[in-house]
């Protein structure tokens, strides 16, 4: 007798009840959709940066092209330029600025903006780089 009441002890208190286990699979679940979450903002991050990149590589590329042309070249007029080639690798849009005699007299600021589609209505990179006049 003694015997079969400590075998029904230990059925009472092995295993789960249905109510623990409803708990351990609502801790399991929420630890579960915050690493989904985590690994689905991570992936977004990483997107943005990858378009971020390939802006700021537009803008230098466009940069380095204006500075090595002509002090008197039509593209360094004073005012805003719209790239022709636009748009560029299918999303992203390239204008630049240029200021006469900024800093000194005889150079020219030039501000290359690129922008692209994003999660905000756009994003945009911005370069700036001077050139001078020969001489001065």
């Amino acid at each position: 007798m003694r015997a079969r009441a400590i075998t029904l002890a230990l059925r009472e208190r092995s295993g789960f009840t249905l109510i623990e286990f409803m708990v351990a699979l609502t801790v399991f679940a929420i630890g579960v959709l915050g690493i989904a979450v985590t690994f689905m903002n991570g992936t977004r991050h990483i997107g943005a940066s990858g378009d971020e990149t390939m802006a700021v590589e537009i803008a230098q590329q466009g940069l380095e092209n204006l500075l090595n042309e002509s002090f008197d070249s039509v593209n360094l007029d004073v005012g805003q330029h719209m790239d022709p080639a636009n748009p560029l690798q299918t999303a992203y849009y390239r204008e630049w600025v240029v200021e006469d005699a900024v800093p000194f007299t005889g150079c020219k600021r030039v501000t290359v903006t690129v922008r692209w589609p994003g999660e905000n209505p756009t994003r945009d990179v911005t370069l700036v780089g001077i050139t001078a006049q020969t001489g001065h």
